[in-house]
Parts: C-alpha cells; sequence; structure tokens
C-alpha cells in the first residue's frame, strides 16, 4: 500500500506505487468499503508507447491517454482538490492497452463524502 502517510485537513493523505507491465486492468487502490477515492497527484513513466486509461472500478474515469516513448506524465494539485475520484466501495483501476512497463506513483486519500 503506502510508503508516505501524512495527515492534513483531517484526511490521511497516502501513495501508492504504479509498477505494472501486464495488459488490461491492473488495481493500483483496493476498493474501500463505504469510501470513494480521491486522487491529488498522479506521476507515471513508460518507456515505450503505451494507452493508459484510469477507472473507478470497472467505469471508466477518462478516455484512452496516448504516451509516448519514454513518457513521463506529472499531474498534481493541491489537496483538498483532487483530480479523480471513485464511486463509494471501488478500486482505482489503471487500464493498460499493450503489456508494456509503466511506473510511477499515485497520492490519494479515502473519504465518505462527495
Amino acid at each position: 500500500m503506502s510508503d508516505r502517510i501524512l495527515s492534513l485537513f483531517g484526511k490521511t493523505l497516502k501513495s501508492a506505487p504504479i509498477d505494472f507491465a501486464l495488459t488490461g486492468d491492473q488495481t493500483i487502490i483496493a476498493a474501500v468499503p463505504g469510501r470513494r477515492i480521491k486522487v491529488y497527484a498522479i506521476m507515471l513513466n513508460t518507456v515505450l508507447a503505451l494507452t493508459v486509461r484510469f477507472k473507478s472500478g470497472g467505469n471508466n474515469l477518462t478516455g484512452a491517454i496516448a504516451l509516448g516513448v519514454n513518457s513521463v506524465v506529472n499531474i498534481a494539485t493541491a489537496a483538498p482538490s483532487f483530480l479523480l475520484a471513485t464511486n463509494i466501495g471501488e478500486a482505482f483501476v489503471m487500464n493498460l492497452g499493450t503489456a508494456i512497463q509503466a511506473s510511477g506513483f499515485v497520492s490519494y486519500w479515502d473519504d465518505d463524502s462527495f
């Protein structure tokens, strides 16, 4: 799960690694019953061209994001704002279009509010 935990605005901020080289859905953050996962930062690196899609369980949160060779994506906002949020009780999932190594991390908190 997380090696970095910080408490801010009454929420526990956490980080989870991204380290996959398999095609299809890969769970980055396991579902938390009765809670939403709110992502406020994503860092992603790929060495070859790849398409990535972020999901709430089986539901798309983004369209297919095309990444080129040696791509680095770093997107963040200051908490308590967030970039993406799962539906209540659903995992945060990354779908890889091909079996190419994707590495990085996601920073998030889980929340019972909308």
